[in-house]
Parts: structure tokens; sequence; C-alpha cells
């Protein structure tokens, strides 16, 4: 499998690392594994991303060349962080909820997954964040909180 990753991700892939993916096909969608092989040290003029190839057991042939994947490389671990669905982020903010008042709160992120942010500064734990509706919220907004 030839992936394209960019430069700010690409410091953290080595060789030997475990790769998960997905692929939307009927034959099978559950989770696969494979090994980063190469990582190109130079990045493509054209589209400034750096080549990785990555082998994958295909023993029950269901994999098939041209089919598209959902790549996941962990390249970093962290025992415990604080972090909040992406969704409850815009801008660099996100709103609290204290006694039914949403208030905007600045944050400081770190690692952005698909489905979360880390909060590294700006956030206690255990803090109700409000996840839907906040994209035109105002500041000190009354809410309903709905689980």
């Amino acid at each position: 499998m030839d992936l394209d990753i960019d430069d700010q991700t690409i410091p953290y892939v080595r060789k030997g690392m475990t790769v998960r993916f997905t692929v939307d096909q009927p034959a099978d969608t559950s989770e696969l594994f494979g090994k980063v092989e190469w990582v190109n040290p130079q990045a493509s003029a054209a589209s400034q991303t750096f080549a990785v190839r990555v082998v994958v057991q295909n023993a029950k042939r269901v994999l098939r060349p041209g089919y598209f994947a959902e790549v996941r490389i962990a390249i970093d671990q962290k025992a415990k962080a604080l972090c909040v669905p992406r969704e409850a982020l815009v801008d660099d903010q996100v709103f609290i909820v204290n006694n039914n008042i949403a208030t905007v709160k600045k944050v400081t992120t770190g690692w952005l997954t698909r489905d979360y942010a880390e909060i590294l500064s700006g956030l206690e734990e255990n803090t109700i964040v409000v996840v839907k509706g906040n994209k035109a919220l105002p500041d000190s907004a009354e809410v309903r909180i709905v689980e």
C-alpha cells in the first residue's frame, strides 16, 4: 500500500511501525494491519508530501489493486490526555457549561484526530463542554443539557 504523508506527520513515521486501515469494499470492511516498509526522505515537488510504502498481508485475497483505504498510524501515545470531541472545538475555543450558561473559553490544543482534540491548557477535567449548536452560540448564552 502506498501512502502520501504530510510534512507535519512524516517526522513521526518510521520503518517497522504498525499501520491500521480499513477498506470500503463489500468483501471485507474489518480492520486490517500492515507495517511501514519504506519512507522516502524527500518530499514530492508536485504534492509536497512524502511517499511511504506499507506491506500488508493479503492471505485471504480480500484486497485488490485500486482499493482506497482509510489509514491510521499511531504516531504518539500518552497514558493520560485531556480530550474533547473535535466538534466541541471552534477556532481554538470551547464553550463550557456552568449552571446552564455557556461561556467561551480559549484553549491550547495538542494532537488532533478526526474525532478528538487534545487539550493542553485552558480546560479542566470533567468540565461540561458544548458539542452541538456551538458554531453560532453567543458567549454567556443560556443552554439546556441534553445527553
